[in-house]
């Protein structure tokens, strides 16, 4: 599915819909943690969602995924949290729909940016979290609120003088969400969050992490994902236990055992193969 955000970005998405739905269902606006794309979780939650009877949209946020967005992987809780509300938007143009029944379903890093769009949009009907963390105060404070007074302000004057930088080479310089210091307490610059390789010494929430973003996933519904470590396109081959999943180049069907090619995209022929993982796996 696509739909344009008031920003005029295409948010791209799946819809998930209960079997032999009948009437007016409760649905739900379904999202990944911050920088992670639907496979990797959302769907799993619409996969359940849909199961237990709601229409569940999960969706790539902008500049993620399948998503539009000039400027690939820019961090925007304003532009993230106007996602919640077009995809209710889309939403309650599906006749399958109750218009006052939606709520939204968010994880991790934007559950923050859900609350806001629920405060901001009252036909959010009511949220619900997993593992919520705030990170617009992380990215402005550090983790936990760590910076000090000092520290804050030298993030605030890396990143005024990088657009010089970004402005002179005509690029956008990558960087993480939590700028981070050195041991002597001056910004260490880095565009890599994780590794590329797991260290022998890792500590608990870098191992947990890693395992996370850097391996590769099966989608909850589909029998197949090949999914590139840049997580910008999934090529499936889809296999629906007890729902069903909706995109343009999908008519509905009634067969939930069907196996159908997801989108008409080929696998490249360098891309390895993905290794398989049971349907219940969690991230």
């Amino acid at each position: 599915m696509r739909f344009k955000n008031r920003y005029g970005i295409n948010v791209a998405a799946d819809l998930y819909v209960p079997n032999n739905a009948r009437g007016r269902l409760p649905a739900l606006v379904v999202s990944d943690p911050f920088g992670a794309v639907k496979e990797q979780s959302s769907e799993l939650y619409a996969n359940e969602f849909a199961r237990r009877g709601y229409v569940a949209l999960a969706f790539d946020p902008s500049f993620t995924g399948e998503s539009g967005g000039t400027v690939r992987n820019v961090a925007s809780p304003d532009i993230f949290t106007e996602d919640y509300s077009a995809a209710v938007d889309f939403l309650g143009l599906q006749k399958i729909v109750d218009r006052e029944r939606i709520g939204a379903q968010a994880v991790c890093g934007l559950s923050g940016m859900a609350l806001t769009a629920a405060a901001a949009d009252s036909r959010i009907k009511a949220v619900a979290t997993a593992s919520m963390y705030d990170m617009s105060r992380s990215m402005s404070r550090g983790h936990q609120d760590y910076h000090t007074r000092e520290q804050r302000q030298k993030v605030v004057d890396y990143l005024s003088r990088q657009r010089w930088i970004d402005a002179e080479n005509g690029t956008f310089a990558r960087g993480s969400h939590e700028v981070p210091f050195d041991e002597n307490g001056n910004v260490a610059p880095s565009n890599l969050i994780l590794p590329k390789s797991l260290p022998a010494d890792a500590d608990p929430i870098t191992k947990i992490f890693f395992d996370y973003y850097r391996t590769e996933r099966l989608s909850p519904a589909l029998g197949h994902l090949h999914q590139r470590v840049d997580r910008d396109h999934a090529d499936v081959v889809l296999r629906l236990p007890e729902c069903q999943v909706r995109t343009p180049s999908q008519p509905r069907k009634s067969s939930a055992s069907e196996v159908r090619k997801w989108r008409g995209r080929r696998r490249p022929r360098s891309a390895p193969r993905s290794r398989r993982f049971p349907m219940a796996r969690r991230p």
